[in-house]
């Protein structure tokens, strides 16, 4: 699951179906952001840092090639 969007008690989780899901924020760990990737952990989630880390720098890579496009 990939945090899709945090407010002051609701975490928005995005599954791979592309449905949301709104959780409490206290089930996600602490430091926990958007764009993260959570894994299912008994009754909360931890996050996937490997998962996290390809995600932002395919983000990135995308991102320079649009602007590169421009």
């Amino acid at each position: 699951m990939i945090v899709d969007r945090l407010t002051e008690t609701r975490a928005y989780l995005e599954d791979d179906g592309g449905d949301i899901l709104s959780v409490p924020r206290e089930r996600l760990p602490a430091g926990v952001r958007e764009g993260d990737v959570l894994i299912a952990d008994g009754e909360g989630y931890r996050i996937d840092e490997k998962a996290a880390e390809a995600r932002r720098e395919m983000l990135k890579n995308r991102l320079a090639r649009l602007m590169k496009k421009s």
